[in-house]
């Protein structure tokens, strides 16, 4: 997988689950049926957030790119950009941990799913079928959205 593109998957992670990870904030919106697939999801990004923040000390800038990283999971969307540069970078320059973060992703493939505000969605398909049977798919419907014919599915290694 290219960097941008990996960078990208492990962006949109963070932007779902990256708040909710250690906090207590996201417990109103689990119901039981969802616990096992928050916790995954909050555990793999966590996994995430730890093998970048690990990463990103080892630059050489002084500390600048482990804080805008802490800043950036601890809810300050703004340093997003200067998060996704620096990444997309180091995945670049740096295949041993460009490799570790694509097994973390493949862990458990976190998928999403994201309307905005007044859109219209008709007869969408995600679909995991890498084979593991596991994984997390969360959808995130805006404010007056349309959708309809939505299919999410995780297919067991029996399956395909």
């Amino acid at each position: 997988m290219d960097p941008a593109s990996l960078a990208h998957l492990i962006i949109n992670a963070l932007n779902q689950f990256g708040p909710f990870v250690g906090g207590a904030a996201a417990t109103a919106i689990v119901t039981d049926a969802s616990t096992d697939i928050y916790t995954k999801s909050k555990e793999q990004v966590k996994r995430l957030i730890d093998a970048m923040r690990h990463r990103f000390q080892r630059e050489k800038d002084g500390g600048s790119a482990a804080q805008a990283l802490q800043t950036y999971v601890g809810g300050d969307h703004d340093f997003e950009s200067v998060v996704t540069t620096k990444l997309e970078r180091i995945l670049r320059d740096d295949p041993a941990f460009s490799a570790n973060l694509l097994g973390i992703m493949r862990s458990g493939p976190l998928q999403t799913f994201i309307v905005d505000e007044e859109a219209r969605v008709k007869g969408f398909d995600i679909t995991n079928s890498a084979g593991t049977g596991t994984g997390t798919q969360h959808a995130q419907i805006g404010k007056k959205a349309d959708i309809e014919n939505i299919k999410m599915t995780i297919k067991t290694p029996d399956e395909n």
